[in-house]
């Protein structure tokens, strides 16, 4: 399964490709929406916005860029992706090409783990995270 960013995509249809495959692409996979923020550079927005961007860097599911979307909502959205793939492939081994903010999330959805502990799941980018549940 893919987020289908192009970024993603194209990771996953390398990967893909190796085993014969074809990626299935979920919108529900693309990353958490930043509002205002996204597409900026960290140091642009540490210009601007100092204070709500350092207790986003230490808490980023207390803080929402404007025009963003909350963690809460990414949440919701993350899990109906999971809801409905554990009913499809029950038993079955999935890959997952996503994106940082959703990689965490996924972490904290399948563990049970409250948002809070969102930082635990933290990943660099092309980094891979095995998750068994």
């Amino acid at each position: 399964y893919t987020s289908p960013l192009r970024r993603a995509r194209q990771t996953a249809q390398i990967i893909a490709k190796e085993f014969g495959i074809e990626p299935i692409v979920d919108e529900r996979l693309v990353e958490i929406n930043h509002g205002k923020w996204a597409g900026q550079r960290e140091k642009d927005i540490l210009k601007r916005e100092p204070e709500k961007f350092k207790r986003w860097k230490k808490t980023p599911w207390e803080v929402i860029p404007e025009g963003g979307e909350t963690w809460k909502d990414f949440r919701k959205r993350v899990a109906s992706f999971f809801n409905e793939v554990f009913r499809k492939r029950k038993g079955e081994r999935i890959l997952i090409v996503s994106h940082k903010g959703a990689i965490a999330v996924s972490g904290c959805i399948l563990e049970k783990k409250p948002l809070k502990e969102l930082l635990k799941y933290d990943v660099e980018n092309c980094q891979f995270k095995k998750i068994k549940i």
